[in-house]
């Protein structure tokens, strides 16, 4: 059973070195003008770091396998699940966009103008944005964090802490309140299906849609 130590030192660890790549971006963003090809790599490495603590934890210090971290099957009517999840997601989002318009405020900031805009930045962000964060988030929140706090605090209280660490690790204040509801729902998922691999598919799906939508606007205009 992984301790409560060892759960602190791994979100600890993540928040310190997050913190570094973060800066470490900022910068090299700032004042290297890297291609969309060199960010996308600084960010899927940004991602792939929550993969260190599930490894280094669960992998050899507890001599597990991935399947401890939730990679086993699942039953497919979880999917359906997943799929009342993804549109109750939508629905906060369009909720909670309504209630900032007022102050003119964006829920989420414009993200493939980051990845270089057009078709080349909509294929970059897919790649780091919905193949490689869903795999690391969802191995690190739902696979380690939720389902060891689950044994030392509960469901229901570790569905809530790995939500609000899920929010906050976002770092974007202007969509904190969504993506808390997309923690807890992921967190359910994996909960409720035993595998991590509905609650990887839903995120997965989430920003593919985001982007894609992104994308569509920007090519189009805004739709009003």
């Amino acid at each position: 059973m992984v301790t409560r130590r060892e759960i602190v030192g791994s979100v600890l660890f993540i928040a310190l070195l997050m913190g570094g790549l973060l800066l470490l971006v900022g910068l090299a963003g700032a004042f290297l003008q890297l291609p969309p090809l060199s960010i996308t790599l600084l960010v899927s490495a940004f991602e792939a770091v929550l993969l260190l603590p599930p490894w280094l934890i669960i992998i050899r210090g507890h001599r597990g396998s991935w399947a401890h971290l939730g990679f086993r099957g699942f039953h497919p009517g979880y999917l359906l699940l997943a799929g009342g999840l993804l549109f109750a997601s939508f629905v906060i989002n369009l909720l909670w966009s309504l209630l900032l318009a007022p102050f003119g405020l964006e829920t989420q900031p414009q993200v493939l103008p980051i990845f270089g805009g057009g078709l080349q930045g909509l294929i970059l962000a897919l790649v780091a944005g919905s193949l490689i964060a869903p795999l690391a988030e969802e191995t690190f929140f739902r696979g380690f964090l939720f389902a060891n706090l689950r044994e030392h605090q509960g469901p229901l209280r570790a569905m809530v802490t790995t939500a609000l660490l899920f929010a906050l690790f976002h770092f974007t204040p202007t969509a904190f309140v969504p993506l808390f509801f997309l923690g807890c729902f992921l967190a359910l998922l994996y909960h409720l299906s035993d595998s991590l691999l509905p609650s990887i598919l839903l995120h997965a799906t989430m920003n593919t849609l985001a982007f894609t939508l992104s994308y569509l606007v920007e090519r189009l205009g805004p739709l009003a």
